[in-house]
Order: structure tokens, then C-alpha cells, then sequence
């Protein structure tokens, strides 16, 4: 895995390659992977923020405040045993109607490896041919230092988990060098100091 560089950085650098750039798309999604518990929640809500504050400030008096969404896990969790379909249906679901009201989507998911996030990638680019217009993705992994960072951070969750599947997620994680550009590696937000 690369080494990771601060979130403060990235949410700086996005927001500059974005709102503050001289060439703007209609729409850009932000992709967060990484473990459980390692702050991807904390995260989308700072840069979420950070959008909303630089188009408030970049816009002229007549212009309308570019909407800014996010797309979490926790609906799709409690509500994925509903015979409407399946957790992963239904935050599809929940991207393709945020890209159509929002100019920014922060999509926080798990999304470990280059086949997690392929199936919301092909639902972003499908959407945005159906609309006619351009996008860009950036992905966002939010790391731990180690597996026992790992196990660490996922004791302190809201939804704690077994230490063999957080052993197992760590793996696929920590395997996957497969990631679509632009792309940044982030300490997880969550740790302590």
C-alpha cells in the first residue's frame, strides 16, 4: 500500500481541482473506501462541508449553490433483508438519484477492492451518459497502519465485528493495488493521536 498523506491535504486538494478550478465538470463523485471504523462517516462530513462552504464562496450573486449529497451505508445495512432487493441494489439506487439532484455525490461505502467499487463506477459513468454530461471520480482510501490498527478501530465502531472477518477484510484491502485515478491514500481519520 502507498504511503499515506494527510486528509487535510486531500480534502483541500479536491475541493481545488473542483470547485476552484478553471474547468469545472457538472458533476463529481467522491469514492471513500476503507475498513469499518477507520472514519470514512467523519470524513465525507468534513469534505461535504468544505464543498458546500468554497460554492457558497465561489459563486456570483445570482448563481444557485451547487448541491452537495451524501450517500451513506447505514439505510442500505438495516434495510438490505427488505424484498425490495439487496443492500448493493439499493445504494446503487441511492447513487443514481443523488447524481440526478446533487453536482457532487460522496459515496461512504466500504469499497475494498477494485471489484467493490466497479459495480458504483459503472452505475456513475452509466448515469452520466444518460444525461449527457461530464464527470469526474475520485477515490479516496482511508488506510490503517496495520492489522492491529485494524482491529483497533473496528472495537471502537458503532458496528464492531468478528476479528476473523476484520482480519479478512484488512486482507482484501491491503491487497488491493488496483485503483482508478485520481486517487489518494489516507491514515485513517479515526485514529488517536
Amino acid at each position: 500500500m502507498e504511503a499515506p498523506i494527510d486528509w487535510k491535504y486531500v480534502i483541500t486538494q479536491i475541493v481545488a481541482d473542483t470547485v476552484e478550478s478553471t474547468w469545472h465538470c457538472a458533476k463529481y463523485v467522491v469514492l471513500l473506501c476503507g475498513l469499518p471504523g477507520a472514519g470514512k462517516s467523519m470524513f465525507s462530513g468534513f469534505l461535504a462541508a468544505e464543498f458546500r462552504e468554497a460554492f457558497e464562496k465561489n459563486r456570483d450573486a445570482d448563481d444557485a449553490i451547487p448541491e452537495v449529497r451524501v450517500c451513506g451505508s447505514e439505510f442500505h445495512e438495516v434495510h438490505a433483508n427488505l424484498s425490495r432487493g439487496s443492500g448493493q441494489d439499493m445504494a446503487e439506487d441511492d447513487v443514481k438519484l443523488s447524481l440526478q439532484a446533487a453536482d457532487v455525490v460522496i459515496i461512504d461505502e466500504m469499497h475494498l477492492t477494485a471489484a467493490d467499487r466497479q459495480p458504483i463506477i459503472a452505475v456513475v459513468t452509466s448515469e452520466g451518459a444518460k444525461v449527457g454530461c461530464e464527470g469526474a471520480v475520485y477515490t479516496i482510501k482511508l488506510s490503517c497502519r496495520d492489522e492491529a490498527h485494524a482491529l483497533e478501530l473496528i472495537e471502537r465502531s458503532r458496528r464492531p465485528l468478528a476479528r476473523a472477518t476484520v482480519q479478512a477484510l484488512f486482507q482484501n484491502f491491503a491487497d488491493d493495488n488496483d485503483i482508478d485515478e485520481p486517487a489518494f491514500t489516507v491514515e485513517s481519520f479515526a485514529q488517536p493521536e
